[in-house]
């Protein structure tokens, strides 16, 4: 017997190719999933842009209440649950709110000034402490 001999080839079962490629492609839709949800899970669930939902009206007159909320007070985006940190002089530079180009990009509550969502009012008394009624008594912004 030669060498070529004693070896045998098992041929090719007909049904291995497929199962091969139904798991391979099983293995990478599994991994697709697992890197959509951790990328998911990395961004969580805080938008710089309002999407919906209700905000706390007491944090228009009590901000120091309401830490990481809409109105509440923050030094970096991180410390908000919701929107972004306006570090700007109008925010007191430290107020967690939401990004705007109009004013329905704002909660109801909230008119959009310089880019950001501010509490509406029409006296100062609607205002936080070291807020006024500001731009024909329409948002209330902090004074410098």
């Amino acid at each position: 017997m030669n060498a070529t001999s004693s070896q045998r080839v098992r041929p090719r079962s007909s049904q291995q190719a497929p199962l091969r490629s139904t798991l391979v492609r099983g293995a990478a839709l599994a991994l697709v999933v697992a890197g959509v949800s951790l990328f998911a899970a990395a961004c969580g669930s805080r938008s710089d842009y309002y999407e919906g939902g209700s905000i706390d009206l007491d944090c228009r007159e009590n901000p120091g209440d309401c830490d990481g909320d809409i109105g509440g007070a923050c030094e970096v985006s991180d410390d908000c649950s919701d929107g972004v940190c306006c570090r700007d002089k109008n925010c007191g530079r430290g107020m967690c709110t939401y990004l705007c180009d109009r004013n329905s990009d704002c909660p109801e509550e909230m008119a959009c000034e310089h880019g950001y969502c501010f509490f509406r009012c029409s006296d100062d008394a609607q205002c936080g402490p070291g807020q006024s009624c500001e731009h024909g008594e329409t948002v209330c912004e902090y004074e410098d």
